[in-house]
């Protein structure tokens, strides 16, 4: 399944890794993870999340497409595939 999240800020983990957390929502419920590819990704910027329908923080942020400024109707429970053409 994929929705549109948003990237919020940087942490390091206890051995010094830089982290990338964003967020999203899916059946009005919010969710939170965080990448290690913190160096692909813009902060405050809207990028495609790919997560498991049945656990939703089993996520990850995708770089590629991009998510066009025109595209802000998000289902609630998210689509089965991409809405844009990669």
């Amino acid at each position: 399944m994929y929705t549109i999240g948003h990237t919020t800020g940087y942490w390091h983990t206890a051995a010094g890794a830089k982290k990338l957390s964003f967020e999203f929502d899916v059946d009005g419920v919010r969710c939170y993870n965080s990448s290690g590819n913190h160096h692909l990704f813009e902060l405050h910027r809207r990028y495609f999340v790919r997560f498991d329908s049945t656990n939703a923080q089993n996520s990850e942020l995708l770089k590629y497409p991009a998510v066009p400024d025109t595209l802000v109707h998000i289902p609630a429970g998210g689509w089965t595939s991409l809405p844009v053409q990669h």
